[in-house]
C-alpha cells in the first residue's frame, strides 16, 4: 500500500492565479495572439471577484447566538444562529464553541441555522464565533472572529449510589457537611477531559447533591465564598456556577477548611487533596473526615490506571482515590 503525501500551499492560491495571468500576458505579448486577451481577462476577473466579495460579505455580515438550552458537561446544547449580510454568503463556513462548525451552502443573504454541540469539561469556555469566506475557486479566503462573552459550562451529573453516612436522628436539626474547592494553580493537572479541575467540579457537584437528598445541610467553600443548600433542596444552580467560576479566586482546600470551620458547625468534612502531599487537618472531636486524594500521576499521564483504593484509618476518617473519568456510581459504595 502506498501512501499518499500531501503538501499545504504556503501561499493563497490567488497569488498562482495572479502568476498564470502574468505568464499569459507575457505570451500574448511574445507571441502576439490577441485571442489570449480572453483567458486572460476572465482569469483577471475571477481573482478580483475572489478578492473583493470575501470582504464584501464579511463586513457587513450580522451574527445573533442563541443558546437555547443550559451547557452541563456529557449534554447536547442546543443554538439557534441568526446570520444576515447585504451580500448572498456563499461559501461560509461558520465555526463555533465546543467545536460546532456548518460549512453547507447558504443560498440567500439570510440564514437560520439550528446547530447542537456536547461540551466535554466544565469550566469556562471560550465563546467566540470564527467566520471565514472564499468565493470563487477558493482563490483568497478571508476569515473574522466575532467575539462574545465567555460561557460557563456546569459540572455533568452522575449518580452516587451510596454514601457511607451514620444514620441521621429523626429528632433535632439536620446535620451539615462542609465541601472545600482546591482552585490552586498546583491543583490544575492534566488537560481535557483528565483535567483534575473538571474531575473535582463533577465530584463536589454531585456530592452535594447526594448529601442534601440524605438529609445534609450542605456547605460548599470556594475562594469566592461559601454558599449552602439546605436539607432535600433542589436548587444546585448558584453551587454549580460557584465551581465553575472557582478558578477567578484561587485558593487551596486547606486554607478553605481553616477559614470556614473555626468552631464545630459541621460534622462531615470532605477535603480534596493531592495524593503526594497530602495531610491530615486539625478537627474538632467528632468531625468526620472524607479525604479525597487526586492522584498526580494518573491525571498527568492518565494510561497509568490503578484498581480504586479507599481506606479507612478511623471511625472518623476515610480515604478515596481519584482517578481521571472516573464513574461515580460506585465510588463510595464501601461498606462502613
Amino acid at each position: 500500500m502506498r501512501a499518499m503525501i500531501t503538501k499545504q500551499l504556503a501561499q493563497p492560491p490567488g497569488l498562482f492565479a495572479l502568476a498564470a495571468s502574468l505568464l499569459l500576458l507575457v505570451l500574448m505579448l511574445a507571441t502576439g495572439q490577441q485571442l489570449l486577451w480572453l483567458p486572460l481577462c476572465a482569469l483577471l476577473a475571477s481573482v478580483l471577484l475572489a478578492w473583493y466579495w470575501p470582504r464584501w460579505v464579511l463586513g457587513s455580515l450580522r451574527l445573533e447566538a442563541e443558546c437555547l438550552s443550559s451547557l452541563r458537561q456529557g449534554e447536547d446544547a442546543h443554538w439557534q444562529v441568526n446570520l444576515a449580510s447585504r451580500l448572498p454568503l456563499w461559501g461560509l463556513v461558520l465555526k463555533g464553541p465546543c467545536g460546532m462548525e456548518y460549512s453547507s451552502f447558504l443560498p440567500g443573504c439570510r440564514a437560520r441555522l439550528q446547530l447542537s454541540a456536547r461540551p466535554l469539561t466544565p469550566g469556562s469556555l471560550d465563546g467566540r464565533w470564527h467566520c471565514s469566506l472564499h468565493y470563487p475557486f477558493d482563490l483568497w479566503r478571508q476569515s473574522v472572529s466575532i467575539t462574545a462573552p465567555n460561557l460557563a459550562v456546569l459540572p455533568g451529573l452522575e449518580a452516587i449510589d451510596y454514601l457511607p453516612l451514620p444514620a441521621i436522628e429523626a429528632t433535632g436539626p439536620a446535620p451539615r457537611a462542609l465541601l472545600c474547592c482546591d482552585s490552586s494553580a498546583a491543583f490544575a493537572l492534566g488537560e481535557e477531559l483528565n483535567q483534575s479541575q473538571a474531575a473535582q467540579a463533577k465530584l463536589l457537584a454531585n456530592l452535594c447533591r447526594a448529601l442534601v437528598a440524605r438529609g445534609y445541610e450542605v456547605s460548599l467553600a470556594t475562594g469566592l465564598g461559601l454558599l449552602s443548600a439546605p436539607a432535600y433542596s433542589t436548587g444546585f444552580a448558584p453551587l454549580d456556577e460557584a465551581l465553575v467560576q472557582a478558578h477567578n479566586q484561587p485558593a487551596t482546600a486547606a486554607d478553605l477548611l481553616a477559614r470556614y470551620n473555626p468552631r464545630p458547625a459541621a460534622q462531615l468534612i470532605i477535603l480534596p487533596q493531592l495524593l503526594t502531599n497530602a495531610a491530615v487537618p486539625e478537627l474538632f472531636p467528632g468531625q468526620v473526615l472524607w479525604q479525597l486524594l487526586f492522584d498526580e500521576e494518573r491525571f498527568v499521564h492518565p494510561l497509568s490506571r490503578g484498581r480504586h483504593q479507599h481506606r479507612r484509618l478511623g471511625p472518623y476518617h476515610w480515604q478515596w482515590v481519584i482517578e481521571p473519568q472516573q464513574p461515580l456510581a460506585r465510588l463510595f459504595y464501601v461498606q462502613p
